[in-house]
């Protein structure tokens, strides 16, 4: 990543628990499922998550705030489609990751002036019918009025 790509390490990111459990429970998340943990930590610098899954366990989502931008995203996903897509008014783009094999995720990412925000849906149940990235997209019409510009 070039250092031009990095936001400034001290500006305080986003904090997605500030999307309340009435929105969880729109977007079909079991609030009691919420974690704000990421890969077994309570902190990772550059990075803020809250996430969960519905009552049956059929599919997670996480919503992301990172210093990452889109443009490192792109980078990194190098293999991956990236789709442009606007939803309530914000235009981010849509791609399913490159170490997804099984077609069990979708991601979109959003600017921020932090760096960028993140909605991912993650299908749990292989026997579900959820499509992970037309759900995605149905949860994010919800998230996306509660991301700040």
């Amino acid at each position: 990543m070039k250092v031009t790509d990095q936001r400034d390490p001290e500006e305080p990111l986003w904090d997605p628990r500030k999307i309340t459990h009435d929105v969880w429970r729109r977007i079909g998340v079991d609030p009691a499922t919420l974690s704000s943990n990421i890969a077994g930590f309570t902190h990772l610098h550059g990075f803020k998550r809250y996430g969960g899954h519905d009552t049956l366990r059929t599919y997670a989502v996480d919503v992301w705030s990172q210093v990452s931008t889109v443009g490192d995203f792109e980078r990194g996903e190098a293999r991956a489609e990236f789709v442009p897509v606007t939803i309530a008014g914000r235009q981010g783009l849509r791609y399913r990751p490159t170490s997804d094999r099984t077609g069990d995720q979708c991601h979109l990412i959003f600017p921020s002036p932090q760096g960028s925000y993140s909605i991912t849906v993650t299908r749990l149940d292989s026997r579900s019918p959820v499509v992970p990235c037309d759900r995605v997209v149905e949860v994010a019409k919800i998230v996306v009025p509660w991301l700040p510009d």
